[in-house]
């Protein structure tokens, strides 16, 4: 669009990258049917920051918090699914 005041949105910074840049300036992840959003893209173009909150988020969905300790006892489930070959995630 021509008259459009909406900024040029980036590539991804490389093919393998989960993320997309929104038309809203945040990168962004559908999951669940639900768009999350991790970070201005303005401000990480190379989209490391947002990287490190895709992990953490990941972490806490596992019962893991973002400083790497278990949380509420699931190690042993986590565990358990590995062994299993069950993705938790």
């Amino acid at each position: 669009m021509p008259n459009s005041t909406l900024p040029e949105r980036p590539a991804k910074p490389r093919e393998d990258f989960p993320l997309f840049p929104h038309r809203n300036g945040r990168w962004a992840k559908k999951v669940s049917g639900k768009f999350e959003y991790f970070g201005k893209w303005s401000d990480d173009p190379k989209g490391d920051a947002a990287l490190k909150l895709v992990d953490a988020a990941n972490a806490v969905h596992c019962g893991i918090s973002a400083d790497g300790a278990v949380v509420d006892g699931q190690l042993k489930e986590i565990q358990a699914s590995i062994l299993r070959g069950v993705h938790m995630i």
